[in-house]
């Protein structure tokens, strides 16, 4: 049995409806959170990988001009993704793997990025920083 064009309608409305939930609550979840910081209590340098319990991690880099977020963090670690509709979602870096209840989300400059990481193009400025975040 096909699908009506209302039945394929209702479908992509559902799909950007829970995308714009999850995106809402990572926005809320990230804001409410303090960077974190390594044992020594600087902020992770290139490279370094600070795992602060079992659900949450970080890395930082610095941008470059003209590359993008995701294909400076692909040079940089050993990243795990999936390709979707809306891009690549982060699934694991340097074996920091992304679970049921966590989620890996990018910053520029200690701010949410407001674009995929394939889309946003960095900048010598920049400091990117990936979070595994929990979903609280």
């Amino acid at each position: 049995m096909t699908d009506t064009p209302d039945q394929n309608s209702s479908s992509r409305l559902n799909v950007i409806a829970v995308v714009l939930l999850v995106i809402v609550i990572a926005v809320i979840i990230v804001a409410t959170k303090k960077r974190p910081e390594n044992n020594l209590g600087n902020p992770p340098t290139d490279q370094e990988v600070a795992t602060l319990d079992s659900t949450q991690a970080t890395v930082s880099y610095q941008g470059e001009d003209g590359k993008t977020a995701y294909d400076l963090l692909k040079a940089k670690y050993t990243v795990v993704a999936d390709e979707t509709a809306y891009g690549p979602m982060v699934k694991s870096i340097n074996g920091e793997t992304a679970s049921d209840s966590t989620f890996w989300t990018y910053k520029v400059n200690n701010e949410l990025a407001s674009v995929g990481a394939h889309q946003y193009t960095t900048k010598t400025t920049d400091t990117i920083t990936w979070e595994l975040t929990s979903i609280e």
